[in-house]
Protein backbone atom coordinates (compact mmCIF):
# COMPACT_ATOMS: atom_id res chain seq x y z
CA UNK A 1 0.00 0.00 0.00
CA UNK A 2 1.42 3.54 -0.85
CA UNK A 3 2.54 5.84 1.67
CA UNK A 4 1.17 9.55 2.19
CA UNK A 5 4.41 10.40 1.70
CA UNK A 6 5.31 7.88 -1.19
CA UNK A 7 2.43 9.78 -3.17
CA UNK A 8 4.26 11.48 -6.83
CA UNK A 9 4.24 15.14 -6.59
CA UNK A 10 1.02 17.06 -8.32
CA UNK A 11 1.87 18.03 -11.43
CA UNK A 12 1.56 22.20 -12.86
CA UNK A 13 -1.49 23.84 -12.75
CA UNK A 14 -2.50 25.41 -15.82
CA UNK A 15 -4.85 28.58 -16.20
CA UNK A 16 -6.37 30.03 -19.50
CA UNK A 17 -5.90 34.19 -19.07
CA UNK A 18 -6.97 36.81 -21.48
CA UNK A 19 -9.43 39.89 -21.98
CA UNK A 20 -13.02 38.84 -21.97
CA UNK A 21 -14.79 37.76 -25.17
CA UNK A 22 -11.61 37.12 -26.15
CA UNK A 23 -12.15 33.35 -27.08
CA UNK A 24 -10.93 31.79 -23.46
CA UNK A 25 -14.29 29.44 -23.14
CA UNK A 26 -13.17 27.88 -26.18
CA UNK A 27 -10.18 27.12 -25.85
CA UNK A 28 -10.58 25.95 -22.30
CA UNK A 29 -13.55 23.04 -23.67
CA UNK A 30 -11.30 22.07 -26.21
CA UNK A 31 -8.40 21.71 -24.15
CA UNK A 32 -10.63 19.77 -21.40
CA UNK A 33 -11.89 17.46 -24.63
CA UNK A 34 -8.52 16.89 -26.39
CA UNK A 35 -6.90 15.69 -23.21
CA UNK A 36 -7.22 14.57 -19.42
CA UNK A 37 -7.26 17.64 -17.34
CA UNK A 38 -8.63 18.02 -13.73
CA UNK A 39 -11.10 20.57 -13.58
CA UNK A 40 -13.67 22.99 -11.55
CA UNK A 41 -16.76 21.43 -13.47
CA UNK A 42 -20.80 22.82 -13.20
CA UNK A 43 -21.45 20.39 -10.07
CA UNK A 44 -18.46 21.95 -8.20
CA UNK A 45 -19.36 25.32 -9.20
CA UNK A 46 -22.76 24.87 -7.75
CA UNK A 47 -21.47 22.77 -4.27
CA UNK A 48 -18.61 26.04 -4.15
CA UNK A 49 -18.36 25.65 -1.10
CA UNK A 50 -17.06 21.86 -1.10
CA UNK A 51 -15.90 21.53 -4.62
CA UNK A 52 -13.80 18.55 -4.21
CA UNK A 53 -16.26 16.77 -2.23
CA UNK A 54 -18.78 17.43 -4.99
CA UNK A 55 -16.26 16.52 -7.93
CA UNK A 56 -16.01 13.30 -5.95
CA UNK A 57 -19.60 12.50 -5.66
CA UNK A 58 -20.23 12.73 -9.53
CA UNK A 59 -16.80 12.00 -10.99
CA UNK A 60 -18.23 10.24 -13.58
CA UNK A 61 -20.08 13.07 -14.48
CA UNK A 62 -16.58 14.89 -15.14
CA UNK A 63 -15.07 11.76 -16.97
CA UNK A 64 -18.08 10.81 -19.03
CA UNK A 65 -18.44 14.38 -20.38
CA UNK A 66 -18.57 15.21 -23.91
CA UNK A 67 -18.28 18.49 -25.33
CA UNK A 68 -20.59 20.31 -27.75
CA UNK A 69 -18.86 23.77 -28.36
CA UNK A 70 -21.83 25.77 -27.56
CA UNK A 71 -21.20 27.61 -24.51
CA UNK A 72 -23.21 31.22 -23.90
CA UNK A 73 -20.78 34.04 -22.41
CA UNK A 74 -18.65 31.64 -21.15
CA UNK A 75 -21.34 29.33 -19.93
CA UNK A 76 -21.27 25.52 -20.71
CA UNK A 77 -23.76 23.75 -20.75
CA UNK A 78 -23.53 20.02 -18.75
CA UNK A 79 -22.92 19.40 -14.95
CA UNK A 80 -19.52 17.53 -15.48
CA UNK A 81 -18.57 20.08 -18.44
CA UNK A 82 -15.76 22.40 -17.16
CA UNK A 83 -16.92 26.05 -15.51
CA UNK A 84 -15.28 29.25 -15.16
CA UNK A 85 -16.44 28.56 -11.58
CA UNK A 86 -16.76 32.46 -10.50
CA UNK A 87 -18.11 31.92 -6.90
CA UNK A 88 -15.40 29.22 -6.15
CA UNK A 89 -12.58 31.37 -7.05
CA UNK A 90 -14.80 34.55 -5.25
CA UNK A 91 -14.12 32.80 -2.41
CA UNK A 92 -10.09 32.94 -2.54
CA UNK A 93 -9.65 35.96 -4.79
CA UNK A 94 -10.65 39.53 -4.88
CA UNK A 95 -12.33 41.22 -7.73
CA UNK A 96 -10.68 44.79 -7.60
CA UNK A 97 -7.16 43.81 -6.46
CA UNK A 98 -4.11 42.36 -8.13
CA UNK A 99 -2.21 39.51 -7.32
CA UNK A 100 -3.41 39.22 -3.46
CA UNK A 101 -5.28 36.95 -1.70
CA UNK A 102 -8.42 37.63 0.37
CA UNK A 103 -6.31 36.21 3.52
CA UNK A 104 -2.93 34.31 3.81
CA UNK A 105 -5.87 31.33 4.69
CA UNK A 106 -7.65 31.47 1.66
CA UNK A 107 -4.27 31.47 -0.31
CA UNK A 108 -3.78 28.15 1.55
CA UNK A 109 -7.41 26.85 0.89
CA UNK A 110 -6.62 27.69 -3.02
CA UNK A 111 -3.61 25.55 -3.20
CA UNK A 112 -4.64 23.00 -1.02
CA UNK A 113 -7.97 22.49 -3.24
CA UNK A 114 -6.86 22.22 -6.54
CA UNK A 115 -3.97 20.02 -5.50
CA UNK A 116 -6.50 18.08 -4.29
CA UNK A 117 -8.51 18.23 -7.06
CA UNK A 118 -5.48 17.26 -9.57
CA UNK A 119 -5.09 13.99 -7.34
CA UNK A 120 -8.80 13.05 -7.30
CA UNK A 121 -8.91 13.01 -11.05
CA UNK A 122 -4.93 12.01 -11.57
CA UNK A 123 -4.47 14.53 -14.12
CA UNK A 124 -3.02 18.58 -13.95
CA UNK A 125 -5.21 20.90 -13.13
CA UNK A 126 -7.07 23.22 -15.80
CA UNK A 127 -9.16 26.49 -15.50
CA UNK A 128 -10.46 29.31 -17.66
CA UNK A 129 -11.39 32.94 -15.82
CA UNK A 130 -10.41 36.10 -17.24
CA UNK A 131 -10.51 37.52 -13.86
CA UNK A 132 -7.04 35.27 -13.11
CA UNK A 133 -5.61 37.24 -15.87
CA UNK A 134 -5.06 39.82 -12.81
CA UNK A 135 -3.83 37.40 -10.28
CA UNK A 136 -0.54 35.79 -12.78
CA UNK A 137 1.63 37.41 -9.85
CA UNK A 138 -0.26 35.61 -7.00
CA UNK A 139 -0.68 32.21 -9.09
CA UNK A 140 3.09 32.09 -10.08
CA UNK A 141 4.15 32.27 -5.99
CA UNK A 142 1.47 29.68 -4.79
CA UNK A 143 1.94 27.14 -7.44
CA UNK A 144 5.94 25.94 -8.37
CA UNK A 145 5.85 26.29 -11.84
CA UNK A 146 2.40 26.26 -13.61
CA UNK A 147 1.25 27.26 -17.08
CA UNK A 148 -0.62 30.42 -18.25
CA UNK A 149 -2.31 30.20 -22.10
CA UNK A 150 -2.81 33.78 -23.06
CA UNK A 151 -5.61 34.04 -25.88
CA UNK A 152 -5.65 37.21 -27.84
CA UNK A 153 -8.56 38.14 -30.35
CA UNK A 154 -8.65 40.93 -33.36
CA UNK A 155 -9.39 44.15 -30.61
CA UNK A 156 -12.39 45.58 -32.79
CA UNK A 157 -13.83 42.01 -32.76
CA UNK A 158 -13.30 41.55 -29.06
CA UNK A 159 -14.10 45.21 -27.95
CA UNK A 160 -17.29 44.58 -30.23
CA UNK A 161 -18.06 41.73 -27.91
CA UNK A 162 -18.04 42.84 -25.10
CA UNK A 163 -20.18 45.77 -25.82
CA UNK A 164 -22.44 42.82 -27.24
CA UNK A 165 -22.55 41.26 -24.10
CA UNK A 166 -23.25 44.72 -22.14
CA UNK A 167 -26.08 45.33 -24.78
CA UNK A 168 -27.79 41.81 -23.65
CA UNK A 169 -27.74 42.23 -20.06
CA UNK A 170 -24.85 39.85 -18.97
CA UNK A 171 -22.88 40.59 -15.84
CA UNK A 172 -20.93 40.68 -13.83
CA UNK A 173 -19.91 44.00 -13.10
CA UNK A 174 -16.89 44.90 -10.89
CA UNK A 175 -16.77 48.38 -9.49
CA UNK A 176 -18.30 49.96 -12.94
CA UNK A 177 -16.19 47.52 -14.87
CA UNK A 178 -17.78 44.67 -17.33
CA UNK A 179 -16.36 41.75 -16.21
CA UNK A 180 -12.82 42.24 -15.37
CA UNK A 181 -11.00 45.68 -14.01
CA UNK A 182 -7.78 46.56 -15.59
CA UNK A 183 -5.04 48.29 -13.54
CA UNK A 184 -5.60 51.11 -16.04
CA UNK A 185 -9.27 51.42 -15.00
CA UNK A 186 -8.26 54.22 -12.19
CA UNK A 187 -7.06 56.42 -15.22
CA UNK A 188 -10.83 55.84 -17.25
CA UNK A 189 -13.22 55.72 -14.24
CA UNK A 190 -16.26 57.83 -15.94
CA UNK A 191 -15.60 57.05 -18.85
CA UNK A 192 -18.32 55.35 -21.77
CA UNK A 193 -19.10 52.19 -22.37
CA UNK A 194 -16.67 51.93 -25.24
CA UNK A 195 -14.07 53.63 -23.85
CA UNK A 196 -13.87 51.02 -21.27
CA UNK A 197 -14.47 48.44 -23.42
CA UNK A 198 -10.99 49.30 -25.09
CA UNK A 199 -9.29 49.72 -21.79
CA UNK A 200 -10.55 45.96 -20.98
CA UNK A 201 -9.06 45.00 -24.43
CA UNK A 202 -5.37 46.57 -24.13
CA UNK A 203 -5.26 47.27 -20.61
CA UNK A 204 -5.74 43.52 -19.15
CA UNK A 205 -3.14 42.18 -22.42
CA UNK A 206 -0.39 44.68 -20.59
CA UNK A 207 -1.33 43.61 -17.59
CA UNK A 208 -1.15 39.65 -18.36
CA UNK A 209 2.34 40.59 -20.43
CA UNK A 210 3.40 42.68 -17.66
CA UNK A 211 3.14 39.39 -15.10
CA UNK A 212 3.97 37.28 -17.40
CA UNK A 213 7.23 38.80 -18.01
CA UNK A 214 8.19 39.34 -14.75
CA UNK A 215 7.38 36.06 -12.62
CA UNK A 216 6.50 32.84 -15.80
CA UNK A 217 7.67 34.29 -19.53
CA UNK A 218 9.12 30.91 -20.37
CA UNK A 219 5.83 29.17 -19.68
CA UNK A 220 3.52 31.44 -21.17
CA UNK A 221 2.08 29.93 -25.07
CA UNK A 222 0.05 32.74 -27.01
CA UNK A 223 -2.95 31.56 -29.20
CA UNK A 224 -4.73 34.04 -31.82
CA UNK A 225 -8.82 33.17 -31.60
CA UNK A 226 -8.69 33.27 -35.68
CA UNK A 227 -5.99 30.53 -35.63
CA UNK A 228 -7.66 28.79 -33.25
CA UNK A 229 -11.30 28.84 -35.19
CA UNK A 230 -9.12 27.50 -38.43
CA UNK A 231 -6.82 24.85 -37.24
CA UNK A 232 -8.15 23.98 -33.99
CA UNK A 233 -6.68 20.51 -34.33
CA UNK A 234 -3.12 21.71 -35.08
CA UNK A 235 -2.86 24.41 -32.30
CA UNK A 236 -3.72 21.87 -29.55
CA UNK A 237 -1.14 19.36 -30.98
CA UNK A 238 1.37 22.43 -30.37
CA UNK A 239 -0.25 23.55 -27.30
CA UNK A 240 -0.06 19.43 -25.95
CA UNK A 241 3.79 19.82 -26.66
CA UNK A 242 4.45 23.02 -24.87
CA UNK A 243 2.78 21.91 -21.94
CA UNK A 244 4.48 18.63 -21.73
CA UNK A 245 7.56 20.48 -22.38
CA UNK A 246 6.87 22.41 -18.97
CA UNK A 247 7.35 18.61 -17.29
CA UNK A 248 3.28 18.49 -17.12
CA UNK A 249 2.15 14.37 -18.12
CA UNK A 250 -0.79 15.05 -20.41
CA UNK A 251 -3.15 12.30 -21.45
CA UNK A 252 -5.07 11.76 -25.35
CA UNK A 253 -8.71 12.35 -24.54
CA UNK A 254 -11.31 13.05 -27.72
CA UNK A 255 -10.42 14.60 -30.72
CA UNK A 256 -11.81 18.41 -31.73
CA UNK A 257 -14.00 19.51 -34.48
CA UNK A 258 -11.52 20.38 -37.54
CA UNK A 259 -13.10 24.16 -37.42
CA UNK A 260 -14.84 26.07 -35.41
CA UNK A 261 -17.51 28.64 -37.00
CA UNK A 262 -16.84 32.31 -36.33
CA UNK A 263 -19.52 34.50 -35.28
CA UNK A 264 -20.97 36.96 -36.63
CA UNK A 265 -19.86 40.38 -35.99
CA UNK A 266 -21.22 41.75 -32.96
CA UNK A 267 -22.03 45.13 -32.26
CA UNK A 268 -22.49 45.84 -36.00
CA UNK A 269 -24.08 49.49 -35.13
CA UNK A 270 -20.29 50.68 -34.22
CA UNK A 271 -18.11 50.92 -37.49
CA UNK A 272 -14.09 49.70 -37.17
CA UNK A 273 -13.14 52.75 -37.68
CA UNK A 274 -14.43 54.46 -34.66
CA UNK A 275 -12.98 51.58 -32.63
CA UNK A 276 -9.65 51.35 -33.84
CA UNK A 277 -9.78 55.12 -33.61
CA UNK A 278 -10.48 54.80 -29.93
CA UNK A 279 -8.09 52.32 -29.75
CA UNK A 280 -5.09 54.06 -31.01
CA UNK A 281 -6.41 56.72 -28.21
CA UNK A 282 -5.94 54.74 -25.16
CA UNK A 283 -2.81 52.84 -27.05
CA UNK A 284 -1.07 56.57 -27.58
CA UNK A 285 -2.21 57.79 -23.52
CA UNK A 286 -0.45 54.34 -22.16
CA UNK A 287 2.43 54.97 -24.22
CA UNK A 288 2.99 58.90 -22.99
CA UNK A 289 2.17 57.75 -19.32
CA UNK A 290 4.83 54.22 -19.35
CA UNK A 291 8.16 55.16 -17.99
CA UNK A 292 10.73 55.99 -20.44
Amino acid sequence: MRRAGDRPKPPPPVFIVGPPRSGTSLLYESLVTRYRFAYFSNLADWFHLTPVAATAFGIFLVRGWRGEFESRYGHIHGWGAPSEAGPIWDRWLPRTKRNCANSPKAEKQLQNTILALSGLLDAPFINKNVMLSMQIGLLTRIFENPVFIRVMRDPVENVRSILRAQEDGIGPYVDGWWSVRPTLAEQFQGADRLTKACVQVIGIEADILGDCKRHAFDRLFTVDYHDMCERPRTLLDELGTFIRGCNIELRDRLQVPAHFSRPSKNGARLNEAAIRTKLDEIAQQMLACSPA
